[in-house]
This record gives structure tokens, C-alpha cells and sequence, in this order.
């Protein structure tokens, strides 16, 4: 149950075409991101894997969105810029909606 955090579609965020369908069961994916005491839902369409590991990124300047990529369990693997993501979603956090007393 997550309690009121805004949800980015990391698709939309991206220019990427966001599928129509909901998936099956009506659940979304979402991965909690945390800023500066505000939490964000950020919506996914699956995922991969998750793995820790210390890996070189090259980083990417032309890519909106998209910090760098790099080799994780041979795999090229791009890595968000989720600030940057946040701040083209347009969404306001719950934390600072209701610091201006929106809420």
C-alpha cells in the first residue's frame, strides 16, 4: 500500500509509447524513489532483475533522462537520471504540496 506519492510513468518521462492495456490483475509495478524527503512511484512495465554491483557508467549527455549505461551480468544496462525524470514529469510531491498547504 503505498500512501500518497505521486506516480511517474518512467515511459512517458522518457518519450517512450506507454502501453494501453493495465496489466493483468489491474497491479502496476512501481519502484519507490526517495529525494529529499519526498517519495515518488515511479511505474514500470517489468522488471528485470535487481542486482548490486559496482560497475563503470559511461555517461550520456544525449539522452534525456538516461545518467550513463554499463555492462551489469553482461547486460548493457542504462541507468536513470531520475531527478531529471522527476522534474519532466511535472509532478509536485505530497511533501512540498503540503508544505504550501495544498493538502
Amino acid at each position: 500500500v503505498y500512501k500518497r506519492q505521486p506516480l511517474i510513468s518512467v515511459a512517458a518521462a522518457l518519450g517512450l509509447p506507454v502501453p494501453d492495456s493495465s496489466p493483468a490483475g489491474g497491479k502496476i509495478r512501481v519502484v519507490v524513489y526517495s529525494h529529499q524527503g519526498a517519495q515518488y512511484g515511479l511505474v514500470v512495465e517489468r522488471i528485470l532483475d535487481i542486482v548490486r554491483a559496482d560497475a563503470p557508467v559511461s555517461r550520456c549527455t544525449n539522452r534525456p533522462g538516461i545518467a550513463g549505461s554499463s555492462v551489469v551480468g553482461n547486460r548493457v544496462t542504462d541507468f536513470l537520471d531520475v531527478p531529471a525524470l522527476v522534474s519532466v514529469s511535472g509532478v509536485v510531491s505530497y511533501h512540498s504540496a503540503e508544505n504550501w498547504g495544498l493538502f
